[in-house]
């Protein structure tokens, strides 16, 4: 039993273009997340920073994660090392090694000015971490395991936030009675003011969207396993989070929910891509024997 599950972790990487094609959306939405934010990186890190610095208990681990609330003069460079490390990540170059300060920079960033974002930017951390020694070409068996299992890691995070927001949600009350998307709609801070203008004339529409979200949510760790529902499941989700993404003030989130979902394309689709792209040596190979 476990000489069969290990043959089929080691024995070649399955999705290679899939896997390929995930890693530049990560590192897209991460290079445009960090021009997105930009201006603002100075209040956000930084010896002029705004940010309170969070209380924690003693330990290293807890103070290593907030290490630039405890040294904010370092902020620049933090946040400079991790642009660079997200756009040499993007090219492809130097392997692992802008990954991993992409993550240990990225969770600085994220830890130090953790009031202001949302789970966007923790969700493509999780992606990032799992990935970090992924390789679509990868011929040695501990790396052909490293690349499946991270790659699985990424699929089963993905659907777990899904499952918990559904958990969460009808453990509430606001989505079982229907009033949650009229209730966000009167936060001005929450909803594009169009948006809310729109929502809160029409009640029944609000009721059904809300309705209609829980029910995706609550059916998308199960349906989307089924080869023949996954396709419009995914395009019933893209319409879901570009909602979220351009009628609510929560754009990074929405673009990340849609990143995730080239986790589930088809390996074909994924070649097709990477062929238009003129990208070379994505074949599925297997392991070199030893």
């Amino acid at each position: 039993m476990w000489s069969r599950i290990e043959g089929v972790i080691s024995d070649k990487v399955h999705r290679p273009a899939t896997i390929w094609l995930f890693q530049k959306v990560i590192y897209t939405w991460m290079l445009l997340h960090a021009l997105y934010l930009l201006p603002l990186h100075a209040i956000l890190w930084g010896s002029t920073s705004w940010q309170m610095p969070t209380v924690v208990d003693a330990g290293f681990v807890a103070n290593m994660v907030f290490w630039l609330n405890y040294h904010p003069e370092h902020g620049d460079l933090v946040w400079w090392v991790y642009v660079l490390a997200v756009a040499v990540s993007l090219s492809g170059f130097l392997g692992v090694v802008p990954r991993v300060l992409v993550f240990v920079c990225g969770q600085l960033m994220l830890y130090s000015a953790n009031y202001v974002f949302n789970s966007g930017f923790y969700l493509m951390q999780f992606f990032g971490f799992f990935l970090i020694a992924a390789s679509p070409n990868a011929r040695h068996w501990f790396r052909i395991s490293l690349t499946n299992l991270g790659f699985w890691a990424c699929r089963l995070q993905f659907v777990l936030v899904y499952a918990e927001a559904a958990f969460f949600k009808w453990r509430g009350t606001t989505w079982l009675n229907g009033s949650a998307v009229f209730y966000a709609a009167h936060l001005d801070h929450f909803v594009r003011k169009p948006v809310a203008d729109f929502l809160s004339h029409h009640r029944m529409l609000s009721i059904v969207l809300t309705y209609c979200a829980l029910a995706y949510q609550t059916a998308f760790p199960i349906l989307v396993w089924f080869k023949k529902l996954r396709l419009p499941l995914l395009l019933v989700g893209i319409g879901f989070h570009g909602f979220i993404a351009i009628g609510m003030t929560l754009p990074e989130f929405g673009l990340a929910m849609i990143a995730g979902y080239t986790l589930f394309i088809k390996e074909e689709t994924a070649l097709k891509i990477a062929r238009k792209l003129k990208v070379k040596r994505l074949e599925t190979v297997r392991t070199v024997p030893q």
